[in-house]
């Protein structure tokens, strides 16, 4: 059976999205998004009418797209496929995502008129021996052809010049590849797991006009040069590679990839010579020692954030007989000065007046540009883009300009000596966490006539007041009772008003979202009313001098780590009737006492039971507990990682009620049950000496944490993981391992002093 549906073109096309950057952290902030095609995304669409809702054609369902057709999915059994060159007399032109996931094909042949490929299409396909693919295509996007396990070799058509991230990893036996002469970008990791990549040796690896990646450690002061035929740089190629210090470029060059050079914080200067054409987004994010950026004349594009966070560029220089972009030494341009891509963050102005043409600015064009005090915006602006003026840190005051509608997260945080900001009359959205950090801000200006926010007593809302968006760090009111209209505080409302003693909340309010109270460093309590149904993460962390909390009946949901570095907590309370939560003795547990979820970080308790009930304890339950010397743990208990007890300095050993089935203690450190993996070394344990037992295979992260009294750990040669944060704020210990062992190498790569056996 076929089925055919309707898709609106309200959607972004296939290749838009595939190349448009969205800005995690976390983060901070998570930069760069979904990409069609190399992070994932949507097809294209096409503006049909939704009444035609089920077709069939054999053993293919699809849709229609922009421009034709695309097979969503394959429901036969016939192991050898041709799929047909047109349905309906519309040519097929897309072969859509995860459409033969899975399936027991052993061989495809895929008509001349198919495009693109999209994502995860063919993943999964483990008896997919050969896989035929059309002249006409451009695009194989993100794992399109992954864990194909049998499939040996692969052509790609001379039109493919977009390749996604993981696009044929972990097809095990693909050894023979013959790559298009016209690729744009090409994804990271692509032929990852594959019988090619087993056969790389350390150095710059390359694949037909490739530089796929650079395998194993560089040398120190390594000056990288790029081979002759070499046309483009594959996404994340040399990413994070610190010993880095200077790139010679071929002629040849034409593509410099996604985050191709990001994080190399060895290179000092950027000499983008003649031939480069593109550069793609985060090409070169977070090279924080990079000083001058030079770009040669054949550059025509440059894509959002490709210098993004180099934190010490002073100088850029276009050459004159560029036709894309310019620069006035400080910022660089597009050629007409329309789009502000970047400004130099060691710029030596702190006055600057943007152009009058300028229309649209990218996404952390000003990021931690600490010198600049006075900015004066184009009136031409209809956005403020993520993190556009991040870190701003001497900006003291700002007119955004009438003309601007949108403002996006994070576009003004950090700015902390930002006092007042008037906002246009214009303004329709405002994103997250956009005057966090602003710890100046005293109030904001707003004209009456904006339908979309109001300003009250210089604190930011919805227009109907029943969002509160942002409460000023420095505001004069040091006890404040939120409007009874107010039925959701939104992110990071009131983060880092640090003189805030008091809040009274409304019976009005339903949801307070994430951060939303973090480091209210003066709140002493607060009373969670009877509507309320979420606490978000990180909810109320840093408020140091929070003694109690009181919880409403109807919350149903806390975020990770809502009351993390609440050193002076001492009592949660709970109102009577709540069906998800309970509290004992000041700790909060879920309903049915399961589940620890938070313990207070100053009860006074130097001794703690877990009630038998609990099977499972969050994450950072046991933040900051410096009274707590002994834990004690019910047998059943079966979901506790290391960081469930963490910042605990007066632990000395843990113990269990009975024999548990999960887990076992050996003279107060906690292991798995057969003692493979130690999960947690009691912070004050007694005694300088501790040898890792031989039955221990793995140490996972923050299982020795502060540990001040151990000063040698003897680690045998069973132990083959240890992770980064294993050892965590512990410099001064000496690790004693064999020789050649895995110990050995990890004191070596992480700068631990160590003895040999």
């Amino acid at each position: 059976m076929c089925i055919k549906k309707e898709r609106d073109i309200s959607k972004k096309t296939f290749i838009i999205a595939l190349i448009c950057i969205i800005l995690v952290v976390s983060s901070v902030i998570l930069y760069f998004g979904y990409r069609i095609g190399i992070f994932g995304g949507v097809s294209q669409t096409s503006d049909i009418s939704s009444s035609e809702s089920i077709k069939a054609l054999e053993d293919f369902e699809y849709e229609l797209v922009e421009g034709g057709i695309s097979i969503i999915k394959y429901n036969g059994s016939a192991k050898d496929i041709v799929i047909p060159d047109e349905i309906e007399a519309q040519s097929i032109v897309e072969i859509g995502q995860r459409a033969f996931a899975g399936s027991k094909i052993s061989s495809v042949v895929i008509p001349n008129t198919v495009k693109i490929i999209n994502i995860e299409a063919f993943t999964n396909c483990s008896f997919l021996e050969r896989a035929t693919l059309p002249e006409a295509l451009t695009t194989i996007a993100y794992s399109a052809f992954s864990n194909c396990l049998v499939l040996e070799s692969i052509v790609f058509p001379s039109k493919v010049n977009i390749v996604g991230d993981n696009a044929f990893k972990g097809c095990t036996a693909l050894k023979d590849i013959t790559l298009s002469e016209n690729i744009l970008y090409f994804g990271a990791d692509v032929f990852g797991g594959t019988a090619w990549s087993e056969n790389i040796k350390e150095g710059i690896v390359t694949i037909g006009g490739i530089l796929y990646k650079f395998y194993g450690d560089m040398p120190e002061n390594y000056k990288l040069i790029i081979p002759e035929g070499i046309k483009t740089i594959a996404t994340q190629a040399l990413f994070d590679f610190d010993n880095l210090v200077e790139i010679k470029y071929p002629k040849s060059l034409k593509n410099i990839g996604i985050r191709a050079f990001a994080d190399c914080e060895g290179l000092t200067t950027i000499n983008l010579p003649e031939g480069i054409r593109r550069i793609g987004s985060g090409a070169f994010e977070g090279c924080l020692s990079v000083k001058e950026v030079s770009i040669s004349s054949t550059v025509t594009e440059i894509d959002e954030g490709a210098f993004f966070a180099c934190k010490k560029l002073k100088k850029l220089q276009v050459a004159e007989e560029n036709n894309y972009f310019y620069s006035d030494g400080s910022a660089l341009f597009s050629k007409g000065k329309t789009r502000l891509l970047l400004f130099c963050p060691e710029s030596s102005q702190t006055d600057y007046v943007f152009p009058e043409s300028v229309a649209s600015l990218d996404e952390g064009a000003f990021f931690g540009c600490k010198r600049i005090k006075n900015l004066t915006l184009s009136e031409l602006l209809t956005e403020i883009p993520m993190q556009a003026f991040f870190g701003c840190e001497a900006i003291t005051s700002l007119a955004v300009p009438e003309s601007v509608t949108t403002i996006y997260d994070f576009a003004f945080f950090g700015c902390k000596s930002l006092v007042y900001i008037k906002l246009p009359e214009s303004l329709e959205k405002i994103g997250q966490n956009v005057f966090s950090y602003c710890k100046s801000l005293e109030s904001f200006g707003l004209s009456e006539n904006c339908e979309s926010f109001v300003v009250k007593d210089g604190i930011l809302f919805s227009k109907d007041m029943s969002i509160l968006y942002s409460f000023p760090a420095k505001s004069s009111q040091r006890k404040y009772t939120v409007e009874k209209s107010v039925k959701r505080i939104e992110r990071g409302a009131f983060l880092s008003a640090a003189e805030l003693t008091g809040v009274e909340l409304p019976e009005s309010l339903e949801s307070i979202a994430d951060e939303a109270f973090m480091e209210c460093e003066s709140l002493s309590s607060i009373s969670i009313p009877s509507n309320v149904t979420a606490i978000g993460s990180l909810c109320f962390k840093g408020c140091v001098s929070l003694k109690s909390i009181t919880i409403g009946k109807s919350v149903n949901s806390i975020g990770q780590e809502a009351f993390i570095q609440c050193y002076s907590l001492k009592n949660f309370y709970m109102e009577e009737g709540n069906a998800s939560f309970v509290v004992i003795d000041c700790v909060i547990y879920s309903a049915d006492k399961t589940k620890l979820i938070s313990y207070p970080s100053n009860k006074s308790t130097k001794e703690f039971a877990v009630p038998k009930t609990v099977k499972s304890i969050d994450n950072y339950a046991f933040y900051a507990c410096f009274n707590l010397e002994r834990i004690i743990l019910p047998t059943g208990i079966s979901g506790i990682s290391p960081e469930f007890l963490y910042k605990c300095p007066a632990i000395k050993a843990f113990e269990f009620e009975g024999k548990s089935d999960y887990y076992s203690v050996r003279d107060g450190v906690l292991y798995n049950s057969d003692k493979s993996v130690l999960i947690k070394y009691p912070s004050n344990k007694s005694g300088g000496f501790f040898a890792i037992p031989e039955t221990v295979l793995s140490i996972p992260n923050y299982a020795f944490e502060n540990c001040r009294i151990l000063r040698k750990i003897e680690i045998g040669k069973s132990v083959s993981a240890i992770m980064p944060f294993s050892f965590f704020e512990m410099d001064s210990l000496k690790l004693i391992c064999p020789k050649d062992s895995y110990a050995q190498s990890y004191a070596e790569y992480s700068g631990f002093d160590y003895e040999l056996t």
